[in-house]
């Protein structure tokens, strides 16, 4: 397809949001006139309104432009060609970073349409969000009449997923609305198939079978049903999630945050995990930490569990923090005190930890750094799975000495 033979040249353009003769940029006041005409396009204000606006006013585009401006949670991109002339705008919206997914939307000027602009802009759109804000699908819907985005979508290798029947009141009957949809690893299998010409094509097209490339996606969506039951398995059956033997991660109350305190206090503790032995401080004190991440609040973005026993006793803590969504990393601290170490309640705990960050968050890597002395830790670590990644050299100073720091990660693969 002329379409995604474009897409092979991504990777020979020096600026990122500019391919096949069209750029995406950000609003100017030079677009002003062509948005415009885009709002007194019927058809487009209804596929994206859903339903026929009242008339445009003279003041709408600038509206518009001055409202696009304030968006946080949207992302709002021109078209340009290659004279920087507006043909078009796209808007990437609903971006559910937990769970990988947002909706894409587009459209064109009429003396722009099927010159490539459209499918230029989905490419760039999909790399994007795909291998740059490590999303998993990317969705987008159309109401039923509108046969010229269907074959758009389908063109592209969008697959059309689900029919919502009567959604939409338009001309006094209603219509039905397309939900079309495209993940990351149908992208993936597009781009190399559009890559390995020749003999490669061949060899693919014959590993198929006779329904050719749906049989590919059928296999692979029987696979991923394979993961989702061995994982389903691996979980148990614990009608609590938060549960794990005979220990469970809850909330923290204010009472926990007075003895979580006396942790802090105890000089080898300190040593091991703030690098420093803290002042003589009264064990009644609640440091404003904690009494900030009470009931999961996370003001600063850490999230503070505590750890409490089958006795309903709170026994130690631990944080989940350092997160960041773009690149799916995540780290934690945990503490144990000192009556209850050894018993395996930190192992518990952790592991809880990091099948929330890895099987309901969706990151993609764990990291924690630890003291060379602190060997409980290292064990404990080790035990989990955690891979030895490298050693910083003199980077605590406690006792008179330079301790180095032991970098440590896992990955969703060796959490599995």
């Amino acid at each position: 397809m002329a379409n995604t033979e474009k897409r092979m040249d991504q990777t020979e353009n020096p600026y990122f949001w500019q391919r096949d003769g069209i750029c995406l940029r950000t609003f100017e006041e030079t677009d002003r006139l062509a948005l415009e005409r885009i709002l007194l396009q019927t058809e487009s204000r209804m596929e994206e309104e859903r339903g026929i606006s009242l008339p445009s006013c003279e003041q709408d585009a600038e509206l518009l432009m001055e409202w696009v401006k304030e968006q946080t949670g949207q992302i709002w991109l021109a078209i340009a060609d290659e004279t920087d002339r507006m043909a078009g705008y796209t808007v990437l919206r609903n971006i559910d970073e937990r769970n990988g997914n947002a909706d894409v939307y587009l459209t064109v000027l009429p003396e722009f349409r099927r010159k490539g602009y459209a499918s230029a802009t989905l490419g760039i759109l999909c790399d994007y969000a795909f291998k740059e804000r490590r999303l998993h699908k990317l969705c987008a819907t159309v109401i039923q009449g509108n046969e010229a985005a269907e074959g758009f979508l389908s063109d592209f290798g969008m697959l059309r997923e689900c029919v919502k029947k009567e959604m939409i009141f338009l001309n006094g009957a209603y219509r039905d609305e397309y939900c079309y949809g495209l993940t990351k690893e149908e992208y993936d299998f597009q781009t190399a198939g559009e890559k390995a010409q020749g003999a490669e094509d061949k060899r693919c097209d014959e590993s198929a079978g006779p329904d050719g490339d749906t049989d590919l996606l059928k296999s692979r969506e029987v696979k991923t049903a394979h993961t989702k039951k061995e994982r389903t398995e691996t979980q148990g059956n614990r009608p609590d999630f938060w549960h794990c033997g005979d220990i469970r991660l809850r909330a923290l109350t204010v009472a926990d945050c007075v003895f979580l305190n006396g942790i802090r206090n105890e000089s080898g503790a300190c040593r091991m995990f703030n690098d420093d032995v803290m002042l003589p401080g009264e064990g009644f004190c609640i440091p404003g930490f904690d009494e900030e991440h009470t009931d999961f609040e996370n003001a600063d973005g850490r999230t503070v569990f505590a750890v409490e026993n089958d006795r309903k006793k709170c026994v130690g803590a631990i944080q989940l923090f350092a997160t960041d969504r773009k690149n799916g990393t995540f780290s934690f601290s945990i503490y144990i005190a000192g009556a209850y170490r050894q018993k395996g309640y930190g192992a518990k705990a952790l592991h809880l930890l990091l099948e929330y960050g890895f099987r309901q968050q969706r990151f993609h890597k764990c990291n924690t750094v630890v003291n060379e002395e602190n060997t409980a830790s290292l064990g404990l670590m080790k035990s989990l799975g955690f891979v030895y990644e490298g050693t910083q050299r003199d980077m605590v100073y406690y006792n008179g000495n330079y301790v180095n720091k032991i970098h440590l990660g896992m990955t969703e693969e060796g959490f599995e």
